[in-house]
């Protein structure tokens, strides 16, 4: 499913890296074969697309064109989602985000247990979508399924 988004694969790449940055803190040790697939998914991705050819294309354009003209020029129309919440707006509109990390963060620091890699992983990529949301809502509309994810595995 995610191999057919063609902007899904930053954050894939990312999220492989993630998960073998906080193994490597969990356990000592790096497992390759977690960036080796997700890289080899995200290959086969792009030459399995129905529109191969073209979806390169669409990629270079979108990918690679896009993100760079608006870093340089900062020209380009932007939709709503691409500025930040006030602080009041935030916490008025998404209590249960708010909530919820103190919750997490509550659960892991005085829990005596021992909590798993996947809760590690999972509790990283929260936190990074958890701060980027002050930057955009977008990464508010992204984090959701990652949130949720990490709230039912602390259980």
């Amino acid at each position: 499913m995610f191999t057919l988004l063609l902007m899904f694969l930053f954050p894939m790449v990312g999220y492989a890296f993630l998960t073998e940055l906080v193994r490597f803190f969990h356990n000592k040790e790096i497992s390759l074969r977690n960036l080796g697939g997700v890289s080899l998914g995200i290959l086969s991705g792009f030459f399995f697309h129905p529109y191969f050819p073209n979806n390169l294309l669409i990629f270079y354009l979108n990918g690679i064109l896009v993100p760079f003209y608006a870093a340089k020029t900062g020209v380009l129309e932007l939709g709503e989602e691409f500025f930040p919440l006030h602080s009041r707006e935030f916490l008025l509109s998404y209590p249960f985000f708010t909530l919820g990390m103190f919750f997490i963060l509550g659960t892991l620091l005085f829990r005596n247990t021992k909590t798993s890699l996947t809760t590690k992983s999972l509790f990283v990529i929260t936190i990074i979508y958890y701060l980027g949301s002050f930057l955009s809502r977008r990464y508010l509309i992204h984090g959701w399924p990652v949130f949720i994810l990490l709230f039912f595995f602390l259980q």
